[in-house]
């Protein structure tokens, strides 16, 4: 009785003791599931095209590059200033591109890299535009030139009737007298060089004073060709 009883406990020892050997026969793939895949490069085992990095996804990022191009219409005052200065007929585009090159940014720009230079004489308007290709500058720059008022008086090209020529005024001593016809005086001053065409019109009095003795001939405001008056007297 007493061995039987031995026996008993000890068949439950082993039963007891089988549960734990199983536990521990399956630890080590556990661990192994667990075990971070430290060999592994980043991306490895992912399927072509799929994002290793969130939010920096190239292929589903939508924003624009920004331009680096240089925007003609908007260049510092010191080139803008040298460029009016070529606003000109016969503008040539070499000397755009010798201003443009004084620019930051643009010491190796071309002549490619503009598709127009053109001054209009009418409006008096430079246009400078970028080619649509250029890598370096975009946009166009227009500058309309001021027509320059001159307050210089002109010079004027009349002829002083006080001032003709000698033989012109002896011509017209012989005219001072009665009844002296304008007729007469125009064909005097026709022969005075710059009057070929003067008419009647020309002149606002042709007076001969008989108490003086004197002969008055005096050019019209409104004449293109003479001014001033001419006067003789007979009288000693």
């Amino acid at each position: 009785m007493k061995k039987s009883k031995f026996l008993l406990l000890g068949s439950l020892s082993s039963l007891a003791a089988i549960p734990f050997v199983a536990a521990k026969c399956g630890e080590p793939k556990a661990e192994e599931e667990k075990k971070p895949e430290v060999d592994k490069k980043p991306g490895e085992g992912k399927e072509p095209g799929q994002n290793t990095d969130q939010g920096k996804n190239p292929e589903t990022d939508t924003t624009p590059a920004k331009s680096t191009k240089i925007d003609l219409s908007k260049l510092k005052t010191n080139i803008q200033n040298e460029l009016k200065k070529l606003a000109k007929k016969d503008v040539l585009s070499e000397d755009v591109i010798d201003v443009l090159k004084k620019a930051k940014g643009l010491e190796s720009v071309r002549l490619g890299d503009l598709s127009k230079v053109e001054f209009n004489e009418t409006d008096k308007k430079l246009t400078i535009e970028a080619h649509k290709d250029s890598k370096l500058i975009t946009g166009k720059y227009e500058f309309t030139a001021q027509s320059k008022t001159d307050t210089t008086p002109a010079k004027s090209t009349k002829i002083d009737l006080s001032k003709l020529e000698t033989n012109i005024q002896n011509e017209l001593k012989k005219l001072a007298k009665k009844d002296v016809l304008s007729e007469d005086v125009i064909d005097v001053l026709k022969k005075a060089k710059g009057l070929e065409s003067v008419r009647l019109g020309d002149l606002s009095k042709v007076e001969f004073n008989e108490t003086d003795k004197k002969l008055t001939i005096e050019a019209h405001k409104d004449s293109k060709l003479i001014t001033g008056k001419y006067s003789h007297s007979e009288k000693k």
